[in-house]
């Protein structure tokens, strides 16, 4: 998991009281992600239809993203720790079970984005005849169909 980076100002801590504020937070991060990664999925199945602009921009955002899991997971242990009531207690833990599915899932965003980079209509464009060749050849490019 990873921690707060050095040098980042020290992050605002909220009571329990506000929890309710934050659950749609988490829960509309997760449907976010869950669509995205159903659109990578398609990128992948047809890369080259995809630009470097874009795929950049999906590892820039889903990896800060990715590295912000922490601040999440940190709020959920505090809040364990302030004697929440059993209701409270256990819309923490599907918080949590939300946080892991959310982390799963960018990870798997940014597989695909990490897969695909290379594979963009750039870079296909930027091959020469033989290199291009090699590739379908080779399967490492498939050809639209």
């Amino acid at each position: 998991m990873p921690k707060q980076p050095s040098g980042s100002p020290t992050p605002n801590w909220q009571p329990i009281r506000v929890m309710h504020q934050c659950i749609p937070m988490i829960d509309g991060m997760l449907e976010e992600v869950q669509t995205q990664y159903q659109n990578m999925l398609e990128a992948q199945k047809k890369p080259q239809t995809m630009d470097d602009y874009t795929i950049q921009r999906v590892i820039t955002v889903y990896s800060e993203q990715h590295n912000s899991l922490w601040l999440y997971r940190e709020q959920l242990s505090r809040w364990k720790q302030e004697n929440p009531t059993p209701k409270q207690l256990k819309e923490i833990h599907r918080l949590e079970r939300q946080v892991d599915k959310i982390d799963q899932t960018l990870t798997g965003i940014l597989a695909i984005a990490d897969e695909i980079k290379d594979k963009t209509i750039e870079s296909i464009l930027g091959k020469s005849d033989v290199d291009l060749a090699l590739d379908v050849l080779m399967g490492n490019l498939k050809l639209p169909e």
